[in-house]
């Protein structure tokens, strides 16, 4: 996996910033009839087309940029070692063994070592976080239902 670490410098940022409103504009205008979008470059006559759900993307690693974050950009498909796993989830590698071999996230074995795809790895997280959410949901009803004073 490979990460670029560079925080972004602060003509970057201004330059991200003013880049967006042209983004949103170009993306209300085209791409509600269109699922492409053509660019062209100054000083040049070369024009491309590109998915208009690439520049979403260059909208949201703009948005990044802008807000002075570093962009990495991650392959679903790749697949991490158990303490490359355990670092996303900031967990403990031995914590994370444990889920996988309870079954909460698959994973593949490669002689004796255990593998786990990003993708199973995010989609474990969003519903981790979908769980907490509802839990608080239901902390915070018992409360007021208690007149805790929340």
């Amino acid at each position: 996996m490979e990460d670029v670490k560079k925080a972004p410098t602060k003509a970057d940022q201004l330059l991200a910033e003013r880049s967006l409103s042209s983004i949103e504009q170009v993306l209300k205008k085209q791409y509600e009839n269109t699922k492409t979008i053509e660019i062209s470059f100054a000083g040049d006559e070369s024009r491309i087309k590109i998915p208009g759900r690439a520049l979403e993307h260059l909208q949201e690693i703009l948005q990044t940029m802008a807000e002075g974050k570093i962009v990495s950009l991650i392959d679903y498909e790749e697949v991490l070692t158990t303490q490359e796993a355990a670092d996303i989830l900031n967990i403990s590698r031995p914590y994370l063994v444990k889920l996988l071999e309870s079954g909460e996230i698959p994973f593949t074995k490669v002689g004796k070592h255990r593998r786990v795809r990003i993708k199973d790895l995010y989609a474990f997280k969003e519903e981790r976080q979908k769980k907490r959410k509802q839990k608080m949901k239901e902390l915070t009803k018992q409360a007021q239902d208690l007149d805790m004073g929340y």
